[in-house]
């Protein structure tokens, strides 16, 4: 994932089962970073032990939805887990208990599906799709009788981040089946995610793809754009929209980092939406490599976005997914 000038990444959150206490959705100042793709990444545990700050973890990839064996495969964190046989699936249960130490801390703990090596495209029909998400929710969601390959153990993640970088197609059948499956009689609140490009509208949709971010050509700050989309087209007009930071320069090559004097400008402009969620910063890695930017996003957010009253929270149809083409969204299920 890399960022353009404009700084901007969404993040809309719909709760559907009741306030969880992990992400508020209620509040102003919630911060996601993402963790996993830094080469100079610490542990989760020590991530999550670092920076108290941090409510939300999107561990990241999920390079493939079905690799060998018909299972998912992925590339997250330094650590390499040895695969379990007749996958490409590794087999990862330290990082399983280092999820749980970060849920123990009360950090919502994610999965993005994913990147900038993701070349599938998607599915090829909806049963496809289908399938897919349930062996991604047996794989990956809560333990059931269905479960072949746990890589986790017995940590459960607590839902998906779609940053696909490229089309992809049947996305709505794979997204509404986990959602589906997230909403049965669990005892836990679980979210769904995507981050398509900045830029309003996003050309790279394709079938309701979910377009991360890329190196697209610069844009202006159009967070009026996306606030009004979220009141006259979103399924849901309880959509939160996230302003994101680059997490060093080395992650913004083109003019894209700013420092937490601009940032706060931003938080200023951006708090008279009723959409403003928080902030999201890529990734673990470059924020360790920038020491005092995390403490200066936090009391930004609390000082400047604090005085955002709480939004109402509701319920949205099976239809949300094509909302995904228009921002880094979560849903609580």
């Amino acid at each position: 994932m890399s960022f353009i000038k404009a700084l901007f990444i969404l993040f809309f959150l719909v709760l559907l089962q009741g306030i969880s206490s992990v992400l508020d959705t209620g509040s102003n100042s919630n911060i996601a970073v993402y963790w996993g793709q830094g080469g100079s990444d610490s542990s989760l545990a020590e991530f999550c032990d670092d920076y108290p700050q941090v409510n939300v973890v999107l561990l990241s990839f999920v390079t493939k939805f079905s690799s060998t064996g018909g299972f998912p495969s992925m590339e997250i964190g330094t650590r390499k887990c040895n695969p379990f046989p007749g996958t490409n699936l590794g087999d990862c249960p330290q990082l399983g208990q280092e999820i749980k130490t970060c849920q123990a801390q009360g950090k919502t703990t994610m999965l993005s599906i994913g990147g900038a090596t993701y070349t599938e495209g998607g599915f090829s029909s909806k049963s496809d799709a289908i399938n897919s998400a349930n062996t991604v929710w047996q794989t990956f969601g809560p333990n059931t009788p269905e479960s072949q390959h746990r890589p986790f153990g017995d940590a459960v993640i607590d839902g998906f981040d779609f940053d696909l970088e490229s089309p992809a197609t049947n996305m709505p059948a794979f997204g509404n089946r986990l959602s589906e499956l997230m909403n049965g009689q669990w005892d836990r609140d679980f979210y769904l995610t995507a981050a398509p490009q900045c830029p309003f509208p996003d050309n790279n949709v394709g079938d309701c793809g979910l377009n991360a971010f890329t190196n697209g050509a610069p844009t202006g700050f159009n967070f009026d754009q996306w606030d009004q989309w979220t009141r006259e087209e979103s399924v849901s007009k309880n959509v939160k929209v996230m302003v994101g930071a680059p997490g060093s320069q080395d992650v913004a090559p083109s003019s894209g980092y700013v420092d937490a004097g601009q940032l706060g400008e931003i938080f200023e402009y951006s708090k008279r939406f009723s959409s403003m969620g928080g902030v999201m910063v890529w990734d673990a890695s470059h924020l360790q490599m920038n020491p005092g930017l995390l403490g200066s996003i936090k009391k930004l957010a609390e000082d400047v976005l604090g005085t955002v009253g709480r939004v109402l929270i509701g319920q949205m149809g099976c239809s949300y997914c094509c909302v995904f083409r228009l921002g880094f969204v979560i849903f609580g299920l």
